[in-house]
């Protein structure tokens, strides 16, 4: 089971989502997104991981996690 996070630790809710995992004890990798490169506005990252462009997107063994 991999767990990835994408999202910025700049992001209060990327720290919670982080901050859960490490609670839990759960391994996970963490693939930054910069926001003040617009990363999650750009159009691969709306198509593979979040159609709206918020960040914290969780993904669990293809499984996606996300708000909005």
């Amino acid at each position: 089971m991999t767990i990835t996070v994408y999202g910025s630790y700049r992001s209060t809710c990327t720290k919670r989502v982080l901050t859960t995992l490490h609670e839990k004890g759960l391994k996970f990798e963490f693939q930054p997104i910069d926001l003040s490169k617009g990363e999650q506005k750009d159009p691969k990252y709306l198509e593979e991981k979040q159609p709206f462009g918020v960040i914290p997107v969780l993904v669990d063994d293809g499984f996606q996690i996300y708000g909005e």
